[in-house]
Order: structure tokens, then sequence, then C-alpha cells
């Protein structure tokens, strides 16, 4: 969808992704790396990154950070999605919460971990949200179908609206907009 207006890159280490990612997007330029290089574009390079389930599979992610920092232009924006440890239901799902059940999420943090790091990164926070309760079923004894209309409807009503009203602990994953304030060296 971006790549009809804007200029757009992809990249991940995983080829059947960006197999997929290219079929979705064809109008964008398709790289097999890992986040851990994005160092290796020009400085300024873009006005924008998207890190959706990305930061919490880095062995470094406050690296990450700053090198993305230093391939977005003045004001560029970083929009980030992760897993939130600190959710509202999260002990409910015990070792079976999702956020948990991917071995290599090496990185998962609490939302105010990843504002520290995204600030000393060089960002200034715009705004933090949640993505919603969309890991049904959470109590054992109401059916699944219920949960579903119960805990996933206010992440829905969210997306289809195009709004971010849900605060960071009522939902699955933390969403981080920031803006660069700064260069970082």
């Amino acid at each position: 969808m971006l790549d009809k207006d804007y200029q757009t890159t992809g990249i991940d280490v995983n080829s059947w992704a960006l197999k997929q990612a290219g079929h979705n997007a064809p109008n964008s330029i398709m790289k097999y790396m890992s986040a851990e290089d994005v160092g290796v574009f020009p400085k300024s390079r873009f006005n924008a990154v998207i890190a959706k389930h990305v930061v919490e599979h880095l062995k470094n992610p406050a690296l990450v950070l700053k090198k993305i920092n230093r391939i977005l232009k003045p004001d560029g924006l970083l929009l980030l999605v992760t897993p939130n440890p600190s959710n509202l239901l999260r002990h409910l799902k015990g070792d079976s919460w999702i956020g948990l059940l991917d071995p290599t999420h090496i990185s998962v943090k609490t939302p105010t971990e990843w504002k520290s790091l995204v600030k000393a990164a060089g960002f200034d926070l715009l705004k933090a949200w949640s993505d919603g309760f969309w890991n049904a079923p959470y109590l054992p004894l109401i059916p699944r179908p219920i949960q579903k209309v119960l805990f996933c409807s206010p992440g829905g009503i969210q997306a289809i609206l195009g709004l971010s009203f849900l605060p960071v602990s009522l939902g699955e994953s933390t969403i981080i907009l920031a803006k660069k304030s700064r260069d970082i060296e």
C-alpha cells in the first residue's frame, strides 16, 4: 500500500517473508538483511522506519535504534511495535502468553523500558498506545467466541476507525510513535 505513494524498502532475514512482502508491495525494494545491519544505509536516507515485531528479536536493540536514528532524516519518524509483557491480562496467559512462545524473542521489554531506549537513541516520543487483547481465550470458563468479541473488539474498533486510543496496558503489543530529535553518533 505505501509503495504506491512512497519509495519504500523492506528488509528481513526470512526469504519467505520477503517474497510475500514483494507480492504485497511490488514497487518496494526488498533486501535480505538483518535489522542489525541497517547501518549500511546512507545517513539521513529515510523519512520513516517501521519496526513491527522486530526489536524483540535483537540482541542489542538499543544499538539498532541508534542506527535507525542515523538513517532517518531530521524529524524522521519511527513506528515501533513489540510484545508488551506488562499488559493487564498477561498473567492470565502464564507461560502460554504469545510474547513468550517464540524462542527468538530475546529482548521482550516493558513499555517503560522501550520508551527509555527510544529516547536514549535520540527520539522524542509522540505517542504510545496498544493494539488491544487479541490473544483470546484469557478465561477458562467463558467460550472462546464470546471472549473474542469481549476482548478483541476494542482493538478491532481502533483499527477500523484508524484511531489509537487504547492505553499500553490494555493490549498485547506496545506501539510507539517517535520523531528523531537529534543525531546520535
